[in-house]
């Protein structure tokens, strides 16, 4: 669990880097107007609340731990900007890229998703059929 949420962070984190980009390009904000300043010092600081908060739920034993305020805040900022570039940017977004770049991606994310299964799934599944096959050598 902790290595997809991990993984999900790392995506939302990434998502936000390029939405500074699509908001500057798609919106014609320049890159030094003070809107992008005191974007990035909002991201910066609520993020580093939600960094906080999402560490404690990932180490947290409780049940009925559920991921903080802040943590939402980001999420829902994101996703925010990502619809509003999708409204105003379709144009933009819907280009093709270039097949070379889309078959490098495509195989990078494939040996990524491998390679988190062999690495995490598999040995998880293993003890869980260890587990199985001595509980029925006991009974």
């Amino acid at each position: 669990m902790r290595y997809g949420y991990i993984c999900m962070m790392t995506s939302f984190w990434m998502l936000q880097e390029l939405n500074t980009f699509y908001l500057k390009a798609i919106l014609w904000i320049p890159p030094n107007h003070s809107l992008n300043f005191y974007r990035e010092m909002l991201y910066a600081f609520v993020g580093a609340c939600a960094t906080k908060e999402s560490y404690d739920y990932l180490r947290s034993t409780d049940k009925n731990a559920s991921i903080g305020r802040h943590t939402w805040l980001v999420f829902t900022g994101i996703i925010c900007e990502m619809l509003l570039e999708i409204k105003f940017g379709w144009e933009t977004l819907s280009i093709r890229p270039p097949t070379h770049m889309l078959v490098f991606w495509g195989v990078l994310a494939l040996v990524f998703v491998c390679w988190s299964v062999w690495r995490f799934v598999l040995p998880l599944l293993r003890a869980l059929h260890r587990r199985q096959h001595s509980s029925k050598k006991i009974q």
